[in-house]
This record gives structure tokens, C-alpha cells and sequence, in this order.
């Protein structure tokens, strides 16, 4: 199984760290005041379904139920980009304030 790069784009503030075999996906948060806690939130759970998504972390695989050791690890690394990509943002978002 060939693992995964992931690159989550934050849309809006042009946060990304995008490697050549990296597999995109874009998370909209204009729509969302990031110095708030529950804009934090909204986009928290937009990181975690994108993360799941790319990296195919609910897809039904036949004759198991456990989940490859690449998927696990491709969803945390997705996830640990997001929240870093979140505290730039909400930093930024501070700083301007």
C-alpha cells in the first residue's frame, strides 16, 4: 500500500505546505471569526473531515475491520499539519487585532 503525502490548503489566508506527490484538499474558514473558541471549533472539526477524507481513514475495507497502520498515521500527521495551520492562523489573526 503506498502511503499517503497530505497537504491540508486553508483557503483565505493561503496556508500551505504543499510537497510535490502531496494529495491537496481545500478548507474554507472565511466564514469563520478564528478568535473566537467556537470558530476555532468549526474549523477544527473542517481539519479532522479532511484529514479523514483524504486519507481514506473511514473507507469499508473488505474482510477486516482493522484499519492500516498507513491510514493511522497519514490521518495524524494530516491532523498535526491542520493544528499547526490553525495556531498560525489564530496568531495571525491576533497580531493584526
Amino acid at each position: 500500500m503506498k502511503t499517503k503525502l497530505i497537504a491540508l490548503a486553508l483557503i483565505g489566508g493561503g496556508i500551505v505546505g504543499t510537497p510535490a506527490a502531496a494529495e491537496d484538499i481545500a478548507i474554507t474558514y472565511q466564514d469563520l471569526d478564528l478568535a473566537t473558541e467556537k470558530g476555532q471549533r468549526i474549523l477544527q472539526h473542517r481539519i479532522d473531515k479532511a484529514a479523514r477524507k483524504v486519507c481514506g481513514y473511514d473507507e469499508q475495507r473488505t474482510g477486516t475491520r482493522i484499519r492500516p497502520w498507513e491510514t493511522d498515521r497519514c490521518y495524524a500527521l494530516a491532523k498535526a499539519d491542520g493544528r499547526r495551520a490553525l495556531a498560525t492562523l489564530v496568531l495571525k489573526q491576533r497580531l493584526k487585532a
